[in-house]
This record gives C-alpha cells, structure tokens and sequence, in this order.
C-alpha cells in the first residue's frame, strides 16, 4: 500500500524524506504512514521531525489537511516539524477524514468489510464473519439480560 522514510541528516535533525503510497490508495493510508515514521522517530528520543517540502507537497496533494492531522506546524528555519509528543495531532481532522474514506464503499470493494479486512469467500463464512465481527468490521457489543 505504501511506506515513509525517515533519516538523520548531517546535523542530526531527523527528517521525513519520503512517503509513497500505490495506486488510489485512501488519504487515510497517508496520514498512517507519517505516523508511522514519526512514533518510531520518537521511539529513538528525538525531539521533532522535520518534513522535506517535496514531502509536504505531495501530502497536501493527498488530501489538504494531512500535515494538520499529523501535528505538523511551522518551526523556524527548518520548515515543517512535528514534536514527538504528538500534542499536536487533529483527533478531530482526523476522524473526520476516516469517515470521509469509509463514504467511499467502492474503495474497498465487494471483498472487504468496512475495517477493511478481506470477507471470507464463501456464503456461510461471510455470514459467520458478519456475526463475530459486525458489519463494520468491529465485534457487535453482546447484551445478557
């Protein structure tokens, strides 16, 4: 579906270099993918990432709330840049782009439940999934009583 790449340049800032996603992948995909990147960026103590401009283009072209989804803001020379304590991230921004994609069935195909995970090929095991998994690919809440 995609993959981003992080790196540490010569002055030891550590930068998002690339993110590539195939062929009418969601936005959604994007915003995983930087996340991706900078959590594991954070998983090494640094204290920002700073994002390359042919990067933030390419986000913005995705979809134009991306970098905002992603915390990233302004910061001095260095351009874009997201802190590592991801204070900044748009839960909000974010649901809402969620929902937009899920709006879309077609973009997950016949084949796939709303999580999209891939449905079983046959009738009964469709209908065995539906059960334990509920439409939208999350388990339907059990009531007793």
């Amino acid at each position: 579906m995609g993959h981003s790449t992080i790196i540490r340049d010569a002055d030891g800032e550590i930068r998002l270099v690339e993110v590539v996603l195939g062929i009418d992948v969601p936005a959604t995909v994007a915003v995983e993918l930087v996340r991706a990147a900078t959590h594991t960026a954070a998983e090494g103590e640094t204290l920002a990432v700073v994002i390359a401009k042919s990067v933030a283009a390419d986000l913005r072209h995705i979809h134009p709330d991306t970098l905002r989804i992603t915390g990233f803001r302004p910061g001095a020379a260095s351009g874009l840049r997201v802190e590592t304590d991801f204070l900044a991230e748009d839960i909000e921004l974010a649901n809402k782009l969620l929902q937009a994609e899920l709006a879309h069935p077609s973009r997950w195909g016949d084949n796939r439940d709303r999580a999209g995970r891939y449905l079983p090929k046959s009738q009964t095991s469709r209908l065995l999934h539906r059960l334990r998994d509920g439409k939208s690919g999350t388990p339907p809440r059990m009531y007793a009583g």
